[in-house]
This record gives structure tokens, C-alpha cells and sequence, in this order.
């Protein structure tokens, strides 16, 4: 809902940057779920630079703390791939300087481990492998072909950036693009 997600926004800013290393990687992941890259990205550099010691762990005050830890990891995985909304959306909230990168082992919603690659901002390969029969919606710019062992599978788009095909368990598919 486009009303309740400028109010979150508006709260996140409200609270602000600061706070223990569990509240950075709340913010991170807030940010990025309302596809807000640049917030996403402001509370990580904050992260490790107001709230981590130099070997990455996180604090809360002078404590050790791993909530900021575990949270920043989950955050970035947000930033990187979302499953929420019955569909898998690669790189929702992609900052400008991770302008080329690949991951991989990406767990998604529906059963599904994604691995992909991306460059000048945009995907240029991707791999899903399903871990349960069914089907699978997927929103990425570009795709113009999918393939199983060099075999091409059949698949529907629609206007709004998705394609839709059936998925067979143990078996991965590339996204050509």
C-alpha cells in the first residue's frame, strides 16, 4: 500500500541515523524493503563506521553485540533480492556504487535459492534453483529467454517486468538476458 509505505518512511527519517548495531540493521532493512537503495545503503556505512570494531563486530555501546551483525547481513540479501510479494524481485534496492557485483546462494521465499551477477547496475545473469515443484514469478529487467540444461523453457510475461514458468524440484534455470 503506497499511503502506509511514505508512512514508514516518514517515521524511519523521523528516528534518524543512530543508534546500537541492531537498529542500524533494522533501518537497512526497512529502507530496503521500500526499495529505497540510498537509505538502505546511509544506515550500513553507518553501521561500520559508528557501531562495528574493526574486525566487524557489532556493538551496543561498549557491548558486543551480533543483532547488528546478523541484521546487516539480512539486510543486504533484502537490498539484493525480495520474495515477499508472491514474486522474486532482483536487485530492488541496488545503491549506485555496487554498480557491479555477483551472489550467490540466496534463499527466497516458495523454495528457491538464486544466484546472480549484475553489471553498470543491471543484471547480466541469474540462476534459480527450485527446491519444490510449482510456479514462480520473477521481476527483472531484460529477461529474453530461460533455459534448463541448454534446453529453453516456456514462460509468460506480463507488463509490469515479470515472467512466470513451472518449476520441477532439484532443477536450476538460467535467466538469459
Amino acid at each position: 500500500d503506497p499511503r502506509m509505505a511514505a508512512a514508514a518512511a516518514v517515521s524511519i527519517e523521523r528516528r534518524g541515523t543512530g543508534g546500537c548495531g541492531w537498529s542500524y540493521g533494522w533501518k537497512m532493512g526497512l529502507w530496503a524493503r521500500l526499495y529505497n537503495a540510498d537509505g538502505a545503503l546511509h544506515e550500513f556505512k553507518h553501521h561500520l563506521t559508528d557501531s562495528s570494531l574493526p574486525n566487524m563486530f557489532s556493538l551496543c555501546g561498549r557491548t558486543l553485540q551480533v543483532d547488528g551483525n546478523f541484521g546487516a547481513g539480512a539486510s543486504i540479501a533484502e537490498m539484493l533480492l525480495q520474495s515477499h510479494q508472491g514474486f522474486l524481485d532482483f536487485l530492488p534496492a541496488l545503491p549506485s556504487e555496487w554498480n557491479a557485483g555477483r551472489v550467490s546462494g540466496l534463499k527466497a521465499r516458495g523454495g528457491f535459492e538464486v544466484s546472480m551477477e549484475w553489471n553498470e547496475g543491471q543484471l547480466i545473469g541469474a540462476t534459480i534453483h527450485a527446491m519444490s515443484n510449482g510456479s514462480i514469478h520473477v521481476r527483472a529487467d531484460g529477461v529474453r529467454g530461460i533455459e534448463n540444461d541448454g534446453e529453453s523453457v516456456d514462460y509468460a510475461t506480463s507488463e509490469d517486468r515479470r515472467v512466470q514458468f513451472d518449476t520441477r524440484v532439484g532443477t536450476t534455470y538460467t535467466l538469459i538476458f
